[in-house]
């Protein structure tokens, strides 16, 4: 359950946030992407107060369907989701999006800690990112991964490689109801298996 509230699905110490508002989403946002665990339609539910809130509904053509809901603060960093399993709260948010070292905990519904290190930079427009997860007093790799965003700070395509040998991509299909033929996931994980700063 931690892989999921990390791929969508915090106190910097020397970074620079960059500039996602989702005061500017739009009432109606939403859009399709295919990925390895399905495919996922996302629409923004509006405002509240605990965030901007999402909804989740993946389909069953990889595995189980799901559904959950999510909220993200205004620079579109998650601060909390709620699926029929779990729950999972992040304080101050999940450092996605955000430049340089960042960490964060992320607490469950059984008060279940963890906490994490997030490291990120943008190179050509791709967000190249690892996270590391403290365990007994000590740093482990928990994931590396490669995305492009929109204007609002979610997944055009997703690329990630994970501390077990998992692997989980998603592309972008439609926004809006529209075809978007911004995602190019090919060339996305050529790019992540490649980059430098980022190892496993």
């Amino acid at each position: 359950m931690i892989r999921v509230a990390f791929i969508w699905l915090f106190l910097a110490t020397s970074s620079l946030a960059q500039s996602f508002d989702l005061e500017t989403l739009p009432e109606n946002y939403r859009f399709t992407d295919h990925g390895s665990d399905g495919n996922t339609l996302v629409r923004y539910l509006g405002k509240d107060d605990q965030g901007y809130r999402f909804h989740y509904l993946r389909d069953d053509s990889a595995g189980e369907p799901t559904e959950y809901d999510s909220w993200a603060n205004r620079a579109s960093q998650l601060v909390k989701w709620i699926s029929p399993e779990d729950v999972g709260t992040l304080i101050p948010h999940d450092c996605w999006p955000q430049l340089g070292d960042c960490d964060y905990t992320i607490t469950y519904r059984d008060q279940t800690t963890y906490k994490l290190r997030s490291n990120m930079f943008v190179k050509d427009g791709i967000w190249f990112h690892q996270r590391d997860v403290l365990i007994d007093g000590e740093w482990f790799f928990f994931e590396r991964a490669c995305t492009r965003m929109d204007e609002y700070g979610f997944p055009i395509d997703f690329y990630a490689e994970y501390w077990d040998g998992k692997v989980e991509w998603s592309e972008r299909v439609t926004t809006m109801d529209i075809p978007d033929p911004r995602s190019d996931l090919e060339d996305l994980i050529r790019q992540c298996e490649s980059a430098e700063g980022l190892v496993s």
